[in-house]
């Protein structure tokens, strides 16, 4: 499990065991290195080291030392060269690594040129919704976007119900998603004269038949 922290067009997802188990047994020093460990791993910078030493006012030294206590203490994972080099750090929790090779925040910049202004809360929240709990990749709910963006239905209640409809209907495929859209698209149009349509309800009864 985790916690989302929303700013103005992002997201960092930091794990409740951090809270729960954690929190107050760690240093001021601890929090503030693990803490900007999960902005650098949410994207939102890139020179992990270099930028904890920096804004922390603290040596080299000095944050690796942190790190591998965090390390020790099980929040994170540190691999190292053959010598002392520190090559890599990963999180423990599942909910970072389900999506190693597209950070969160890399998928809602994404979305946001999809939907070509920035996104708000409610939306980020949604996305989240999608990825976290019905488990779609990143690379399904950018596809999800890109058709309702396309069909001029970009709502965030829409695509939470598509998504849900998807999930429980077992299309977890881009192939799969293209082909059941295509169909029903086609079924949209006949209502297209009638703004009363809920096409959301309209898409659950399609996926059912």
């Amino acid at each position: 499990m985790y916690i989302n922290i929303l700013n103005e067009h992002s997201c960092i997802r930091v794990p409740s065991a951090f809270f729960i188990e954690h929190l107050l047994h760690l240093s001021d020093r601890q929090i503030r290195i693990y803490l900007s460990i999960v902005a650098a791993k949410s994207g939102l910078f890139d020179d992990l080291i270099g930028t904890i030493s920096s804004e922390l006012g603290i040596t080299t030294e000095d944050a690796i030392t942190t790190i591998n206590e965090l390390s020790q203490l099980g929040l994170i994972n540190v691999s190292h060269s053959d010598g002392d080099s520190m090559l890599d750090i990963c999180f423990c929790d599942t909910a970072f690594l389900s999506n190693s090779s597209d950070s969160y925040s890399s998928i809602l910049e994404r979305a946001e040129r999809i939907k070509g202004s920035p996104l708000n809360s409610t939306e980020i929240s949604v996305f989240l919704f999608i990825l976290d709990t019905l488990l779609f990749s990143g690379e399904l709910l950018l596809c999800l976007l890109e058709k309702c963006k396309a069909a001029g239905k970009f709502g965030s209640e829409y695509i939470k119900t598509v998504a849900i409809n998807w999930h429980d209907n077992g299309i977890d495929t881009i192939a799969a998603a293209d082909k059941v859209w295509g169909i029903h698209q086609n079924s949209f149009r006949n209502f297209s004269q009638n703004n009363n349509i809920d096409f959301a309800e309209l898409e659950r009864q399609l996926l059912d038949n």
